[in-house]
């Protein structure tokens, strides 16, 4: 083990933070009862007429989405993804604890198919659920989820742990393109870091958790750039990486180059439950701690989960 120790460093806050947007009240609908006859039936009739108006334009707004070839689905996927934004930025807004971003960039290419990709299903359940009912890092953990084989598909983007529904399930199948993956996930962590410092959010040093079980077999050109862009952020201390080895096939030389400071430790079989559970106690420790601060990395615990006769 090359470095036994996390340190915890958080950038200076905005000058003014966001505020949340004032709720609006619903205007409440014509429901008086008017004890005058006339103005009663005056009341039924703008009810009615208002009735009329709105199946009118339902009438044509369903017309219209039907008439357009994969309209719906569009409409429904722009909807979505509008939804998406305004509750991330409600989530740093409304949330404005000290994150501790940790991006979990996770290999599921075929060779993990079986009990591997089991007891990775399993593992990341066990990191959720710890967090959940860690009252500080529930809000502290701003957790991003990237899984890579022939393609990087970024399965949560960052939020806190308190904002997310259940874990994501992996399936197993393609290659090991593990370059594009470390890519991506070092732009989603650029992007959010962007977005704690436009709302006035503290953050600690980033975490990226990299776990696989082979080499890398992607573009080579992807590889160099990730390896460098990691190093360099290593090296500036603005990430901490965590390169994971799973079964005796894993590339650990490769996996070295993402991680200059601290070596790769290889998986004891597939106790992916005992390194999560490691996994979910450093973030809680971390998130407790003082920005800067340098917590001594639990080597009792790594015996758990970590093959350390290497």
């Amino acid at each position: 083990m090359k470095n036994n120790q996390i340190t915890t460093q958080s950038r200076s806050r905005c000058p003014q933070r966001g505020k949340g947007a004032k709720r609006r009240k619903r205007s409440g609908s014509c429901a008086t009862v008017f004890r005058h006859p006339f103005t009663l039936v005056k009341c039924r009739e703008a009810e009615q007429a208002a009735k009329a108006n709105e199946e009118k334009e339902a009438e044509k707004t369903a017309g219209a989405v039907e008439g357009a070839e994969g309209a719906p689905d569009a409409l429904a996927e722009a909807a979505l993804s509008d939804f998406d934004l305004i509750f991330d930025a409600n989530d740093l807004i409304e949330n404005p604890s000290t994150r501790l971003p940790v991006c979990l960039c996770l290999d599921v290419s075929g060779s993990m198919a079986g009990e591997a990709i089991a007891e990775l299903n399993k593992g990341v359940e066990t990191f959720y659920e710890a967090l959940k009912v860690d009252e500080v890092a529930m809000y502290a953990a701003d957790v991003c989820v990237i899984a890579f084989d022939s393609e990087t598909n970024i399965v949560q983007e960052f939020q806190s742990i308190a904002s997310q529904g259940e874990a994501p399930v992996f399936h197993a199948g393609g290659k090991t393109y593990m370059g594009e993956a470390v890519n991506t996930a070092l732009d989603a962590l650029e992007a959010r870091k962007a977005e704690y410092r436009e709302n006035g959010v503290d953050y600690f040093q980033p975490w990226l958790v990299l776990m696989t079980d082979g080499s890398p077999n992607g573009n080579l050109q992807e590889l160099k750039t990730a390896t460098s862009r990691t190093k360099e952020l290593i090296e500036g201390d603005k990430l901490t990486v965590f390169p994971i080895g799973i079964g005796q096939q894993a590339d650990l030389t490769s996996l070295e180059k993402f991680s200059p400071n601290r070596s790769p430790l290889r998986l004891q079989g597939f106790k992916f439950k005992e390194f999560f559970s490691w996994l979910s106690q450093s973030v809680s420790a971390t998130s407790q701690s003082i920005p800067g601060e340098s917590i001594p990395m639990d080597i009792n615990g790594l015996k758990g989960w970590a093959d350390l006769s290497l």
